[in-house]
C-alpha cells in the first residue's frame, strides 16, 4: 500500500477525481495544505480555494491546470461534488472522512507524524530531531519552518517562543482561506495576506 504523502503526490497526474482528506483539526489542516502546495507546484498546478459549492471555471489548453481545494463538514455536500467531473481535493472531519473514504483516494490526518516523517526526510531530505519536534508540536508552522530551515540549516535552532505564536499565525491563515472561498473582497484578501507576510518576516528577521 502506497503511504500517504504517495497518495496525494499520484492524486495530482492520475485520473482520479477526488481527494478526501481527514484534517482532524486546524492545525493539522494547515499542515496537509501546505503539503498539497508544494506538490502541486512541483507539477506546475494551481490550487484554487473554493467553496465546494463553487463550479471551477473550465481552463482551455493555454491556462494553468487547476485543481479546487475546498472545506466542508456537511454529507450532503460532499456526496453532491464527489458526483461532478471537477477534479476537486475536500478536507473534512473523521465523520465523513470515515463515511467516504472507501469512494475515492484518501489521507488520514492521524497518520501525521508518519506523514512529516516521509514530507522531511523524502521529500526535502532532511534528518534533523530538533525540525522534526517543532513541526510535530506546531504542524501549522511546518512549512515556513522547514523554509528557515532550509535558508540557515548549519546554524538552525528551533524557536520555542515561536509555538507561542501558533494560534495567531494560524487564524491569520484560516482568515486568508476563507476570504479566498467567497472571493469576494480582493482588498481584505489583499490585507490579510499582506499582515501574514510582515509577520512571517519580522520572526525571520529575529532568526
Amino acid at each position: 500500500m502506497d503511504n500517504q504523502f504517495t497518495i496525494m503526490k499520484n492524486f495530482f497526474l492520475s485520473e482520479d477525481k477526488n481527494l478526501l482528506i481527514n484534517q482532524v483539526n486546524e492545525e493539522l489542516g494547515e499542515f496537509y495544505i501546505g503539503v498539497l502546495k508544494n506538490l502541486s507546484e512541483e507539477q506546475s498546478i494551481r490550487l484554487v480555494f473554493q467553496d465546494i459549492d463553487s463550479q471551477l471555471i473550465s481552463h482551455s489548453l493555454f491556462e494553468d491546470v487547476k485543481i479546487k481545494l475546498c472545506k466542508t463538514t456537511q454529507s450532503k455536500k460532499i456526496e453532491e461534488a464527489m458526483l461532478s467531473y471537477e477534479k476537486k481535493i475536500i478536507i473534512t472531519d473523521y465523520r465523513n472522512w470515515k463515511k467516504y473514504a472507501g469512494n475515492c483516494p484518501s489521507v488520514n490526518g492521524y497518520k501525521f507524524k508518519e506523514d512529516l516523517k516521509y514530507v522531511l526526510e523524502d521529500f526535502f531530505t532532511i534528518s534533523n530531531k530538533d525540525l522534526f519536534n517543532f513541526c510535530q508540536q506546531s504542524p501549522a508552522l511546518a512549512f515556513s519552518e522547514i523554509n528557515k530551515y532550509l535558508i540557515n540549516s548549519k546554524n538552525y535552532k528551533s524557536d520555542v517562543k515561536i509555538m507561542s505564536n501558533e494560534n495567531y499565525i494560524l487564524n491569520i491563515r484560516k482568515d486568508i482561506f476563507s476570504e479566498k472561498q467567497q472571493n469576494k473582497n480582493l482588498q481584505k484578501l489583499f490585507e490579510t495576506i499582506k499582515r501574514e507576510a510582515i509577520y512571517k518576516k519580522l520572526n525571520f528577521l529575529t532568526f
